[in-house]
């Protein structure tokens, strides 16, 4: 029996500033593509600067069935799953899978291939394996005790129950403690033990930005030189003057949480801004630990070589 033919996907990922926005606008000019942004921070409106959110403009369209739905479009080029979520509101991964489907398959419909690009490797690898993720609705009456626990206690409350998650998972990471334990006494079983992975459904072509480590550093500290230029001060100022406060997951994130000693009067912006850096140049060092267990990933030094193994892809 012929196995019907899994719908292509192409994947653009690799570490902070490495370029992946420039390369993937190049190749959409050339493919017939529409992008879905698998970056956990991007999703929020109001946090530009500091997510090194490209420039856009939002576009209001009715989809297939006549819903309303939302593009932001960069260079002509729709993009999903961007600046659409208030700062207070929650995004995981079980949403970024749920949504990202949706949107192949919408992208699909139109008879164009979709591109996911990120550096998000949870999120990526959650469609490239097909994560079966437990559906588990908050419990927000554990959740409030939870949080009143510290990082430390959390990590070992979730080691009873889940050693290998306690493992894994950060000591800062409160969100993803709180979430494991959660699920694990909602399951009755390991967090660890829940999620798995279901039917392969796309033919995925991986490419990564491979940049050498001390050139993705430099990059990184100019980035972020760039972003004091064009006033993060000022859009973190905006943002805790419009109410969202330093307990929400999206003011946790780097290039914004480093801001709060600042406010409070125990650092100074020279050094909020030294530590932005070091924190962005050890996230970029946990993204590539991330992507390189992964051996379908064809790095690339350069655009043009990503390019031939994308056009062998599509046209095999």
């Amino acid at each position: 029996m012929i196995k019907n033919k899994l719908s292509q996907l192409i994947v653009i990922l690799g570490p902070t500033a490495a370029g992946k926005t420039s390369w993937s606008l190049d190749i959409s000019s050339e493919i017939d593509t529409e992008i879905i942004s698998a970056d956990s921070r991007q999703v929020y409106k109001y946090m530009n600067i500091g997510t090194a959110k490209p420039k856009g403009e939002h576009y209001w369209f009715l989809d297939e069935d006549g819903t309303p739905d939302n593009a932001y479009v960069i260079d002509d080029i729709p993009h999903y799953l961007v600046d659409f979520l208030e700062p207070d509101q929650e995004f995981n991964l079980a949403r970024f899978q749920q949504l990202a489907k949706e949107y192949i398959r919408k992208i699909n419909k139109k008879s164009k291939t979709p591109m996911i690009v990120g550096g998000t490797g949870l999120y990526i690898q959650s469609i490239v394996d097909n994560y079966q993720l437990p559906q588990i609705p908050p419990n927000e009456d554990l959740r409030k005790t939870l949080s009143t626990f510290s990082s430390e206690e959390l990590i070992d409350i979730l080691a009873m129950i889940d050693e290998e998650s306690a493992q894994k998972i950060h000591k800062n990471n409160t969100r993803r403690l709180i979430r494991a334990i959660e699920v694990s006494t909602s399951v009755g079983k390991p967090f660890s033990e829940v999620k798995g992975s279901g039917e392969q459904l796309y033919d995925t072509l991986q490419i990564g930005v491979e940049v050498d480590r001390e050139e993705l550093y430099e990059k990184i500290n100019k980035r972020v030189e760039s972003m004091f230029e064009q006033g993060l001060k000022n859009e973190v100022e905006q943002l805790l003057e419009a109410g969202y406060d330093w307990d929400l997951s999206s003011m946790n994130s780097i290039g914004y949480k480093e801001f709060k000693s600042f406010f409070e009067d125990q650092a100074t912006l020279t050094e909020v801004r030294e530590n932005i850096k070091a924190n962005t140049r050890n996230y970029a060092r946990k993204q590539l630990s991330w992507f390189r267990r992964d051996d379908r990933i064809n790095w690339c030094k350069n655009l043009s070589q990503a390019k031939r193994k994308i056009n062998n892809f599509l046209t095999q």
